[in-house]
């Protein structure tokens, strides 16, 4: 029994020393990494935000131009038919689209749906305006129906969708 008592008191303190330390350097690995962590984090956001702020920017180009005021004015061409406008109006609206699919990449899913809800009912708006006049309409006629349309509007999904991408934008400033 001597001797048990005689090691147990040489290694119980070696033991809880050999604790402590391991603690010790447990908590400063893990506090480094911890460091590690958020300065990537920090380092990835700094490369990030002026990629998700231009894909904001682009967003709202994006609905500016698939709104019918803008549109009108960039698409229209002298001595073609409403039929003929429609057509361009309509593939207009999903080239610009198109070419900005990415972008649902960098903005939340709600936003992203409220851009599509803005470019499906644009579409729908351009296909109403066309299908109240007659076939023999020309372009001016459909331009001028489908801007009526939109300021009859009661929620205007382009200004819809600008709002919450803007809004959205606005929480990463």
């Amino acid at each position: 029994m001597l001797i048990f008592l005689e090691i147990l008191k040489y290694t119980l303190p070696a033991a809880i020393m050999l604790l402590a330390v391991y603690l010790i350097i447990h908590r400063f690995f893990k506090h480094e990494a911890l460091k590690f962590e958020n300065e990537r984090h920090r380092a990835m956001q700094k490369e990030i935000f002026p990629v998700r702020m231009q894909a904001y920017e682009r967003i709202i180009l994006l609905l500016e131009r698939i709104s019918p005021n803008h549109l009108i004015l960039r698409i229209s061409q002298p001595g073609i038919n409403a039929l003929q406008f429609q057509a361009l109006l309509v593939q207009n609206i999903r080239d610009e689209f198109d070419h900005n699919l990415s972008q649902q990449l960098y903005i939340s899913s709600g936003a992203w749906e409220l851009v599509r809800t803005a470019r499906e009912e644009m579409i729908r708006l351009i296909n109403s305006a066309a299908g109240q006049l007659r076939g023999d309409s020309q372009a001016h006629d459909l331009a001028s129906r489908l801007l009526e349309l939109h300021a009859s509007l009661e929620h205007d999904p382009v200004a819809r969708a600008i709002g919450a991408v803007k809004e959205e934008a606005g929480t990463f400033l």
